[in-house]
């Protein structure tokens, strides 16, 4: 497939964004009384005036000119397509042209998406004052003024379960049309949540070259000659699949348990690879959010195309990507509560517009472009450790500086599939639906040879999968199987890899030749073969006997094609960890340290009857 070197709609604004402009600050200093939460998107829609202004100022932002430098188009621009300076902060010397500002695979990618994100949040604000203003003066004018001071980006909780009949992805995002009261009385418009179409003012609309339609952002759309549209209820479906089925990441799992034991910031930030990465978990909260990315946008595996969020440059323009990431910041400063003491040290960086390749970043490295004041000063991680500084905090903060017991309570509730002393029972599956939550495996230790440990403690099975992203076109996905892979039911698990597209004729050299790494948990998948007859139990040698002589694996590229594993050096490592139980809701499970079980170096798709077995030769230690 050749990816583009052209969306030309995109960029034929790229001399209009290269421009320099006067520097003017991205984002403000904001003032303890202005602080206020940000609610989940379910909570916000609770609250009808917030609602409505919210809505009223999100279309506001999309219909600013992009021309302006503080519109819609500009500001998601800043990500990556369509590869201009912003604010004035130019490309450095010898620096990509093929890549935003954002660091992905690298230590900032949490911590420079936070002035992003109040970025934003700060001109979504504006908007939302400015329809304010244009109400007359009454009680639904005060009451808006009031509901305007409290308003701040509301972020989706896709990691938390929904009461039964209700989807992971709101309705609210993916519906056609909203009511809403206006200055000049009641209209009905197309939801501003549902997409982004770009203005005529920036250029004609892009070549046959780039996969996506030209005018519009799209989710799991149809693939030409057909019309581009797309299809949210596939996405729906999607978000469910991905969060908590075992035939996709189990991302409720994933986030779970690289909360609890994570504790390195430097690793829980990004997927690339460190050879000092002897971790607990191979995960991150990069790897976790890619998975996210391609749930909403699709890819041509499921019969449709690659949507806007599944691509990295282009994935801002998509307003889901907004509440996306303010649900991984809210994580992150979850994630500090817990561990207060650590934070980035020094680490080799990614390219991006201002950092050239290979450089060393920290805390105190310019989070480009967002300037800090009007002197020119670039705010840093260092700066922004406190996000209250940016004006807002989450509801789990508000009034209240939480302990780190609440804060393991509050993720204990909403998203254990770890095991508290107090599970309930489960009985185990015995068709591929819906693997059981993992708090309900102690239980099943009578009916589930080898399950637990004679400590009482829990069997985690997990695949490590280690890749070099650099001799393929773009973002891709290893899928991992115990029988044939046109079998849906032998599906073990997948992960995502999200990486910047190969431009033609683009200054980058897209060669990214350092590797990436995620995670695959496996245990609930194990767990529906022992259901339905098919392995013995979960001790180390009966899963290392399963999959020796079962597992098969393929790289499947975003245009679907499977390309030959050794072209991305694919490595596949089987691991077993104990996790010890929590003792009540206020604590935490421990996860002890990594045992390998198995290790494939593969083909073009290989059975792991060809692996060599390294049973008792590693044990990893904790960091």
């Amino acid at each position: 497939m050749r990816i583009p070197g052209s969306f030309s709609l995109l960029l034929a604004a790229a001399s209009l964004v290269r421009t320099a402009t006067p520097a003017i600050p991205s984002v403000i200093l904001a003032s303890s009384a202005e602080l206020q939460p940000r609610l989940e998107i379910r909570e916000l829609e609770k609250d009808t005036d917030q609602w409505n202004l919210f809505l009223l100022g999100f279309k506001r932002l999309k219909e600013v000119k992009s021309s302006d430098h503080l519109s819609y188009f500009r500001i998601a621009g800043i990500h990556g397509y369509p590869y201009g300076s912003y604010d004035g902060v130019e490309r450095c010397h010898d620096c990509f042209d093929d890549v935003g500002y954002c660091p992905h695979a690298s230590t900032l990618f949490m911590t420079w998406h936070r002035p992003h994100l109040a970025l934003f949040e700060q001109n979504l604000r504006t908007k939302v004052s400015e329809i304010v203003n244009e109400f007359p003066p009454g009680k639904q004018k005060d009451r808006y003024v009031q509901a305007a001071q409290k308003l701040r980006l509301p972020y989706w909780d896709w990691a938390k379960a929904q009461p039964a009949g209700q989807n992971i992805l709101p309705q609210s995002i993916v519906k056609s049309t909203v009511e809403l009261h206006a200055p000049n009385g009641t209209i009905t418009i197309e939801n501003p949540l549902l997409r982004y179409q770009f203005g005529k003012d920036i250029g004609p609309p892009g070549g046959p070259d780039f996969p996506l339609p030209n005018d519009t952002t799209v989710r799991h759309f149809d693939i030409p000659p057909k019309s581009p549209q797309s299809h949210h209820d596939l996405a729906v479906l999607a978000v469910e699949d991905t969060v908590a089925n075992h035939s996709g990441p189990d991302l409720r799992c994933n986030l779970y348990r690289l909360m609890a034991n994570s504790s390195n910031l430097n690793y829980l930030s990004t997927k690339l690879w460190d050879e000092r990465r002897n971790t607990t978990s191979y995960d991150n909260m990069e790897a976790i959010h890619d998975a996210i990315h391609r749930a909403i946008g699709g890819d041509y595996n499921d019969g449709f195309g690659v949507g806007t969020m599944y691509w990295t440059p282009a994935a801002a323009f998509d307003p889901i990507f907004w509440m996306h990431h303010a649900m991984v910041d809210r994580m992150f400063a979850m994630w500090q509560v817990l561990y207060p003491d650590n934070w980035l040290k020094p680490a080799d960086g990614t390219e991006t517009w201002t950092l050239f390749e290979n450089n060393t970043v920290d805390g105190k490295t310019p989070l480009t472009p967002f300037h800090a004041d009007t002197s020119g000063k670039f705010w840093t991680s260092d700066d922004i450790r406190d996000h209250t500084k940016l004006g807002y905090t989450y509801p789990e903060f508000f009034d209240k500086k939480p302990s780190q017991s609440e804060i393991k309570a509050i993720i204990n509730n909403l998203y254990s599939t770890g095991s508290t002393k107090d599970s309930k029972s489960f009985t185990p599956p015995k068709r591929a639906t819906h693997p059981p939550p993992l708090r309900s495996l102690l239980h099943l230790s009578s009916q589930i040879p080898s399950l637990t440990t004679e400590q009482g403690h829990l069997r985690e099975y997990t695949a490590k999968i280690r890749a070099s992203p650099h001799n393929l076109t773009g973002s891709f996905t290893v899928k991992l199987y115990d029988g044939p892979t046109s079998d849906v039911s032998t599906l073990l698990g997948s992960h995502f890899f999200m990486a910047h597209p190969k431009r033609e004729g683009g200054r980058g050299r897209v060669v990214r030749k350092r590797d990436v790494v995620g995670g695959v948990t496996l245990t609930t998948a194990l767990i529906e073969r022992v259901g339905r007859g098919v392995l013995k139990g979960m001790g180390n040698e009966d899963i290392r006997a399963y999959l020796r002589g079962r597992m098969i694996w393929k790289v499947v590229q975003t245009d679907g094609t499977m390309v030959p594993s050794q072209n991305t050096n694919l490595s596949i490592t089987i691991v077993t960890t104990e996790v010890q139980p929590a003792a009540s809701k206020y604590e935490l499970p421990i996860w002890g340290s990594l045992r390998v079980l198995l290790e494939y170096v593969s083909g073009y798709e290989t059975t792991a009857s060809k692996m060599n077995s390294t049973m008792d030769a590693v044990t990893l230690a904790r960091f």
